[in-house]
């Protein structure tokens, strides 16, 4: 057949185009049959509209038998609607339709219903990703909201002189934490490329040609395990600037961040977020990424000659305390629950009558993560969060170096081309355990959304770092001797900024799993339900790359 002109998109549809011939196609959502006329609801990707169907019309039998999800166009008059229907964008309006037909006929028998309130199990879900989508709500698809995004990110970046660079996603294995995915070459035998778990080196290549102010949106892997906030791919903004401060890239973040909420939900929010150093939030919360969308935290009081820390509890009664602690058994029972009336010093600071403490039994006074998930409990069951708040904060002097216990080493607590802070330069020498990081991360109600530093931009300081990383000069050169060559050829100071576009947007999105702002995710054991990745190849293909499976 012969495909009809679309002359508009059903959700788009006002009081403006009254009287107004029109052609839609789209997807039959819903259906209300009668004698004498039909309802349907035409969905697009604009939203729905109401079609009305008249026997004396249109011939009844084709839409009375066409099933739901069914692709199908009309031609028809916009009019006004005798009742209203305020649930829909297009509710003051209807379209009388004159001539119709089917496109596509959909199954009788959907795997789930197209209804957003509907409970569907996330495998089956993601399984007709191309259903679930059609569920979503237009504005709040996972498509659109990135699609959004996308856009503002580009308009900020270039009116902050910006210049968007690509890096290539087939590199050296050079891993930064977590395993690299590799790809057998065919053409070189025994060799493999990683896919880049960050643009992380190349940017830094990028500063040492002087392009100065790079970004990227920038697709990054990871063969980590899986949460709620990680998929094995996933997108970034990556940042890079040259002859800058930590102040300098910090101050450029806050101005995207700003920027970026405002587009994509309509949100002003204020400037100059607050900074925090590592030992001031896990003193407070036990967290390096607290939530912030309230401002109670613990504090180190002495209570009957004991050391606890004691938050007020706003708004609470002493059983919901309890309750949130015996049902995540934290603490052990070891708590206390008293009135601030009971405390002889000051009173604490933060709302709330009710006190718990918690004894200290640790000799550097910080908390530890179940402290902070009380907060977060806390937070909702007493509804002390408002809704869209977003509340950024930077936290920064983060340890250099963390033992780890498993290697019987240092490790770097961010990656290995961070640069020491200024201060604590000397004791590279004697004490490279006690260095903090000159680095920062951003913060957002509870998720680390960036992470960032001032680089290394010095050859010997470099290698050094490396050579208490234990890594080997053979070593050295083997992984990262093209990034430590361009050192010699005069690098300048440079810095940036890795910013998790998929936690962002989930944020943005009011979710609570980046899977659900991505447009085919991955499930929580890495497979692709759509698709079947990852998926057993023939012997011929393995044969060609020289490999075996064991």
């Amino acid at each position: 057949m012969m495909l009809k002109k679309r002359s508009n998109y059903a959700g788009e549809l006002r009081k403006s185009h009254v009287e107004q011939s029109v052609t839609l196609m789209g997807w039959v959502f819903a259906k209300r049959l009668y004698k004498k006329l039909a309802f349907v609801d035409l969905r697009d990707r604009k939203g729905l509209v109401q079609l009305v169907f008249v026997k004396k019309n249109v011939d009844l039998d084709l839409i009375n038998e066409t099933p739901l999800e069914s692709v199908i166009w009309i031609n028809g008059t916009v009019v006004s609607r005798k009742e209203a229907n305020p649930d829909l964008f297009s509710g003051d309006i209807e379209v009388q339709v004159s001539e119709y037909g089917v496109i596509n006929k959909a199954e009788e028998k959907l795997p789930f219903a197209i209804h957003e309130h509907i409970d569907v199990s996330e495998d089956l879900r993601y399984q007709y990703r191309y259903l679930d989508l059609r569920r979503n709500k237009p504005f709040h698809s996972a498509i659109l909201i990135r699609h959004k995004i996308y856009k503002a990110i580009w308009d900020i970046m270039d009116n902050l002189g910006f210049i968007h660079v690509e890096t290539p996603n087939m590199i050296a294995s050079t891993p930064e934490g977590a395993r690299d995915y590799l790809i057998p070459s065919r053409v070189h035998q025994g060799k493999f490329y990683a896919l880049p778990q960050s643009p992380q080196i190349l940017k830094q290549i990028l500063m040492v040609s002087g392009v100065d102010k790079y970004f990227q949106i920038a697709k990054c892997f990871r063969d980590e395990d899986l949460r709620s906030d990680r998929q094995p791919e996933f997108t970034q903004l990556d940042i890079e600037m040259s002859f800058v401060t930590k102040e300098d890239v910090m101050d450029t973040i806050e101005k995207i961040s700003i920027y970026l909420v405002k587009e994509v939900n309509g949100i002003e929010i204020e400037n100059n977020f607050p900074i925090l150093t590592f030992e001031e939030v896990m003193k407070k919360f036990g967290s390096d990424k607290p939530d912030l969308r309230w401002d109670g935290f613990f504090q180190t009081i002495t209570y009957q000659t004991k050391k606890f820390k004691a938050i007020a509890c706003e708004n609470a009664s002493e059983d919901s305390i309890k309750n949130i602690l015996t049902s995540h058994n934290w603490f052990e029972n070891s708590y206390m629950i008293i009135k601030q009336t009971q405390l002889k010093t000051k009173k604490l600071k933060g709302k709330g009558n009710l006190v718990l403490l918690i004894p200290l039994n640790n000799s550097d006074d910080f908390c530890s993560e179940s402290h902070e998930l009380f907060r977060r409990e806390l937070m909702k069951e007493l509804n002390l969060i408002k809704e869209d708040q977003y509340v950024f904060a930077w936290v920064h002097d983060f340890p250099l170096f963390e033992f780890s216990e498993e290697d019987n080493r240092l490790n770097p607590v961010h990656h290995p081309f961070t640069s020491p802070h200024p201060e604590d330069i000397e004791k590279l020498e004697t004490s490279p355990n006690n260095m903090r990081a000159n680095a920062y991360d951003l913060i957002l109600n509870g998720y680390e959304i960036g992470g960032g530093s001032i680089r290394i931009h010095n050859q010997k300081m470099q290698e050094k770092i490396f050579t208490i990383l234990n890594i080997s000069l053979d070593e050295q050169q083997n992984r990262f001797g093209f990034l430590l060559d361009s050192f010699r050829y005069g690098a300048p100071p440079h810095g940036g900024m890795a910013f998790g576009l998929d936690r962002f947007l989930m944020i943005l999105a009011g979710g609570d799993s980046i899977r659900e702002v991505i447009t085919f995710p991955k499930n929580k054991l890495g497979e692709c339900p759509l698709t079947g990745a990852p998926n057993e190849v023939d012997t011929e293909q393995l044969d060609i790359l020289g490999l075996k499976i064991k």
